[in-house]
């Protein structure tokens, strides 16, 4: 599965590549736009992230590009669009959905008054939340791929995910833990290192190579998702669709 994902990921990555480094481009832009105007300042837009809306169009351009590659189609910028434009709609809605849903996840640790109540409940609801948010992002990693190739829609995208990933939860979670040791790796030596070496050497670097990077780990990382994704719908005889 990963050498087939790399195959496809590397002759399209032209494709993934320009859309995916575009997108957090702009989603960066419009971050740093809501920061120094002060909308951000409030807790909810912070978790809100209007740039976060935009989410939905890496996953789903991918998917395309993936769909076209599987059947020895000529991928253009023409052809995705004709795959992205009739699920464009209900690709918002499945992204605002998991926007609103990070709002209601955080709301808890911030309705306890930390002046009444000991610091450390607030930091145990935050943990468990992190725990549930973590369990829920590897059911609901098909959700696009459930909306592009089987037309769900809406919260029934969210419901044929978790009918996917039942089985398989503990491969996925080994698979997104694996594309997040380069972060993971980033932050402990951003914690470990001289805070001095890590402003004047490290950041100007990372600045320059974290989204390149990003690009090309969330772009494989959505082929071999979407190519997992095919082989559990098509080839698993544990797998029953129900319609919804």
């Amino acid at each position: 599965m990963f050498g087939v994902s790399w195959k496809i990921f590397c002759s399209q990555f032209k494709f993934i590549f320009i859309i995916l480094l575009g997108l957090y481009g702009i989603s960066t832009a419009l971050s740093g736009f809501f920061v120094s105007s002060g909308v951000n300042e409030h807790w909810a837009v912070k978790t809100f992230g209007f740039s976060n809306l935009f989410g939905f169009v890496g996953p789903v351009v991918v998917i395309a590009i993936v769909d076209q590659a599987l059947k020895a189609q000529s991928v253009s910028w023409t052809t995705i669009w004709q795959f992205v434009r009739p699920i464009l709609r209900s690709a918002l809605l499945i992204q605002l959905i998991f926007v609103v849903g990070n709002l209601i996840a955080d709301l808890p640790g911030h309705l306890i008054p930390t002046e009444s109540a000991p610091q450390l409940i607030p930091s145990l609801i935050r943990l468990g939340v992190a725990v549930i948010q973590a369990i829920l992002v590897i059911y609901f990693s098909f959700t696009y791929q459930a909306l592009s190739f089987k037309g769900k829609r809406g919260f029934s995208a969210f419901i044929y995910s978790i009918r996917a990933v039942k089985g398989s939860w503990w491969k996925l979670f080994a698979v997104r833990a694996l594309f997040s040791l380069p972060v993971i790796m980033f932050f402990l030596v951003t914690t470990l290192c001289d805070p001095e070496f890590v402003l004047q050497v490290l950041m100007p670097i990372v600045g320059h190579l974290f989204f390149p990077i990003y690009a090309v780990l969330s772009g494989y990382c959505t082929v071999f998702y979407t190519l997992f994704f095919l082989n559990i719908v098509r080839y698993d005889l544990h797998f029953t669709e129900v319609e919804s």
